[in-house]
């Protein structure tokens, strides 16, 4: 398990001034580590560490993690999401990110001066692809790419129904050629959860590679779809229409 070493990495030790001036978003510190660590930067990684984590998590000893953490996940793909919470009284930013192996989440706790005091890494179990769910969402995108968009929402539940119509569908489906090509197959299924909510994702491949992610309700409608390029940040908002915050 990859983790950087945590112990008494919360210091209080008043910052510098220059730090003390300078006010960035916790989340965009926990952005940066991640793509440094990824990029094999180890000296920037270390730039928004506290003096603790300076003396313990050397870039030497994050080249070494690093290579433990891809033997364990493979190649890093991006981030998909981040979310902030606080935990025994300090600020933490969860980094859930796409590697080649299985999904993963780097949790990031912030001392009282929002420098970083502990970071760990947390592969996430992939659960497996319901088929009943599977067969859904391939007959959601046959239609979607057939131009049968009555068809292609006939499983969306009262609320999708109401967000995405028959007509915006077809809007949709014209961005998606226009930005990305057209559709030529699915080249992987993989699915995750969302508390009680399961998600089905269909990578698809056009001249520049789709991500269709579905989410399903308890009861197999489906209550969310994403469409959008497989990156990490997109430079543009992907062509998307979310349900209930998903």
């Amino acid at each position: 398990m990859f983790s950087v070493l945590m112990s008494i990495l919360l210091a209080t030790v008043p910052p510098p001034p220059q730090i003390r001036a300078m006010h960035v978003p916790v989340e965009t510190k926990a952005r940066e580590l991640v793509a440094n660590l990824t990029a094999g930067r180890f000296d920037a990684v270390t730039k928004d560490f506290n003096d603790d984590m300076l003396a313990t998590a050397t870039p030497r000893v994050l080249a070494e993690q690093k290579q433990i953490l891809e033997t364990e996940v493979g190649r890093f793909r991006g981030i998909t999401s981040t979310r902030q919470y606080r935990q025994d009284g300090f600020r933490v930013v969860d980094v859930t990110c796409r590697y080649e192996k299985s999904p993963a989440v780097f949790h990031i706790t912030f001392d009282t001066y929002d420098r970083i005091g502990a970071v760990r890494f947390t592969p996430v179990e992939t659960p497996k692809v319901d088929p009943a769910l599977e067969a859904t969402a391939r007959e959601f995108l046959t239609n979607f790419n057939a131009g049968n968009f009555e068809a292609a929402s006939t499983r969306f539940d009262l609320t999708m129904q109401r967000q995405l119509t028959p007509a915006k569908l077809a809007d949709l489906a014209r961005t998606i050629t226009t930005r990305h090509g057209p559709f030529r197959s699915v080249t992987q299924v993989s699915a995750a959860v969302d508390g009680a909510y399961r998600v089905i994702i269909l990578a698809t491949a056009h001249d520049v590679p789709v991500e269709v992610r579905l989410v399903f309700n308890p009861d197999g409608t489906i209550a969310g779809l994403r469409i959008g390029p497989m990156v990490a940040v997109p430079a543009t908002p992907p062509a998307s229409t979310p349900s209930r915050g998903r």
